[in-house]
C-alpha cells in the first residue's frame, strides 16, 4: 500500500467520521483500491449502517494471536461501491481492550490489496485503537472546529502528547464558516504558527444527512472541499501545486 491516511479529533466532535468517509468514498471513485477502517472506538454504525454484521470484534481473537491471515480479514470486510470498510467495535466499552499495535497486525497481510488506507482514528488518545492509528499512518490530518475550546484542547494535546511522541500532521478545520466571532483562517495560521490549514465549509442542516446515513458529498462546497484533498494522492503534478502542505 502506497499511503496509510488518519483522521483524528484535535478535540471530540469535531466530524472525524463523516471527513475520513467522504475522503475515502472519493478516493475510491478515483480507481484507487481504498479500506476505511473505523478506529474510534465509536458507534460508527449510528453514521454507516452495518449489513454484513461484521466488524474489528470478530477478529480479537486473531489479533490476540498476533496474525490475522487475508482471508479472516477480508470476510469481516464490506464493500460498498467501489470502497472496503472495516466497521469499528460495536461496543465502545470494549474499545480499551485493543492494543497499540492492532492496525499494524491487522493489516500486515493485505499490504498488496490496497492502494491506500484511510483510519478514521477518533479522538481519544486513551485508546489502544487511536494510539495505534498514530503509530501506523504515514500521513495525519488533525481536524478541529473555529470554536476557541477546539483549538485550546488541540494545542494541549499538541503540546503533552503528539509533539513528545513524534506525531506530526496537517490541521483542518472542519464547518468552518467566515464568522468574526469565532477564529477565522488567518486567526488559526497565527496562532498554530503554520503558514497554512485546511478549510472545509460548514454545510447547512448536515446534521440531516447524518441522520439519513448519508455523507455530505452531495453538498457542492463540502465536495469540493474533499475533492481538493484527495487530489494530493491521485496527481502527481498538483501535489506540489495544490497544497504546500505544511506540517505542524
Amino acid at each position: 500500500m502506497e499511503h496509510v491516511i488518519g483522521f483524528f479529533g484535535g478535540d471530540s466532535q469535531t466530524g472525524t467520521t463523516m471527513t475520513a468517509w467522504s475522503f475515502a468514498e472519493r478516493l475510491s471513485a478515483k480507481g484507487r483500491r481504498v479500506l476505511l477502517i473505523f478506529g474510534s472506538g465509536g458507534d460508527d454504525q449510528a453514521v454507516i449502517p452495518m449489513e454484513n454484521g461484521r466488524s474489528i470484534d470478530d477478529l480479537k481473537a486473531f489479533l490476540r494471536s498476533g496474525r490475522v491471515e487475508r482471508e479472516e480479514l477480508f470476510q469481516c470486510l464490506e464493500k460498498k461501491k467501489e470502497l472496503w470498510m472495516l466497521h469499528g467495535t460495536k461496543n465502545s466499552l470494549t474499545a480499551e481492550y485493543f492494543m497499540e499495535d492492532t492496525f499494524q497486525i491487522l493489516l500486515a497481510d493485505v499490504e498488496l490489496d490496497f492502494d491506500d488506507v484511510v483510519i478514521d482514528g477518533g479522538s481519544d488518545i486513551r485508546l489502544g485503537l487511536t494510539v495505534s492509528a498514530l503509530n501506523l499512518c504515514s500521513d495525519r490530518f488533525f481536524v478541529l472546529t473555529q470554536q476557541a475550546k477546539s483549538l485550546h484542547r488541540y494545542m494541549r494535546r499538541k503540546q503533552y502528547f503528539f509533539d513528545p511522541l513524534g506525531f506530526r500532521g496537517q490541521v483542518i478545520v472542519n464547518r468552518y464558516r467566515k464568522d468574526p466571532a469565532l477564529f477565522l483562517k488567518k486567526d488559526l495560521c497565527r496562532i498554530l504558527g503554520t503558514e497554512d490549514v485546511y478549510v472545509i465549509p460548514l454545510v447547512e442542516n448536515g446534521w440531516q444527512a447524518e441522520l439519513e446515513q448519508k455523507n455530505l458529498l452531495g453538498a457542492p462546497r463540502f465536495a469540493k472541499a474533499i475533492e481538493d484533498l484527495t487530489a494530493y494522492y491521485v496527481d502527481e503534478e498538483k501535489k506540489v501545486k495544490r497544497w504546500k502542505r505544511p506540517f505542524i
